[in-house]
């Protein structure tokens, strides 16, 4: 992986983090110092097959993963980085974290609820990310590298499973359309609005049917394609 342009920067839409808005303008921060990056191999469908053909083989491992919410993704904790405390949005999954990289020390580590873990190399931690969570790495020179994924909860029989799934797919797909529509409305306002508030309707390209179109920073997949484009060439060594 070396020198290949992966990392990207974590972001989150504007209201995730009022107080933490990025000062290049992009998203909103999950983290109070330090930098935080990412490399997605899985998330919500979206197609990230450049980063997938570096490491066909740990695809390949999380595919078969029983229960796999199809979540999956490198975090890279740089130096004296701290991960504002946060919650997930839902207990219909849980959240697992493999360490890969962990500096000397118990100076990069977690905390969820009341319980705090150090990370240690190899050692997977399990955890319902809907509880109030923070992560570290205060190691002044070495960064913190872990594989994140998602599970489904065990708790839920198939039937609920089916339906979650269904229920996210439908969600995903408005979103994409809200971005498709702020991208339409971006190369063209008037064209696109149909004559109202460019901020308000969009065409998202179907016959007949208008969205209302979000503002790049509050949809998803816009701040996806807009830190892509910040990929960074990083010289990091994943196992």
């Amino acid at each position: 992986m070396q020198g290949k342009p992966v990392f990207q920067p974590y972001r989150a839409p504007t209201w995730a983090n009022p107080a933490r808005q990025a000062p290049d303008g992009i998203g909103s921060l999950g983290h109070t110092s330090g930098d935080w990056d990412v490399c997605y191999l899985f998330l919500h469908n979206v197609d990230f097959k450049d980063n997938l053909a570096l490491f066909p083989e740990t695809a390949s491992l999380i595919k078969s993963i029983p229960g796999w919410y199809k979540h999956a993704f490198f975090s890279v904790l740089a130096p004296d980085t701290h991960i504002a405390q946060h919650h997930g949005p839902t207990n219909k999954k849980l959240r697992v974290h493999l360490p890969l990289v962990v500096p000397p020390g118990e100076c990069s580590g977690i905390r969820v609820g009341p319980e705090k873990r150090i990370f240690e190399r190899g050692n997977c931690l399990v955890f319902d990310d809907s509880f109030e969570h923070e992560a570290w790495n205060a190691h002044p020179s070495q960064a913190r590298i872990c594989l994140i994924l998602d599970i489904w909860h065990p708790d839920l029989s198939e039937q609920e499973v089916n339906l979650l799934r269904f229920l996210e797919k439908a969600k995903m797909h408005r979103a994409k359309r809200l971005c498709a529509a702020h991208q339409a409305s971006s190369v063209d306002a008037e064209q696109a609005s149909g004559g109202e508030d460019e901020n308000n309707v969009g065409n998202n390209g179907d016959a007949g049917c208008t969205v209302p179109v979000l503002p790049e920073n509050e949809n998803f997949y816009a701040l996806l394609e807009r830190t892509k484009a910040m990929r960074k060439s990083a010289n990091l060594s994943v196992p």
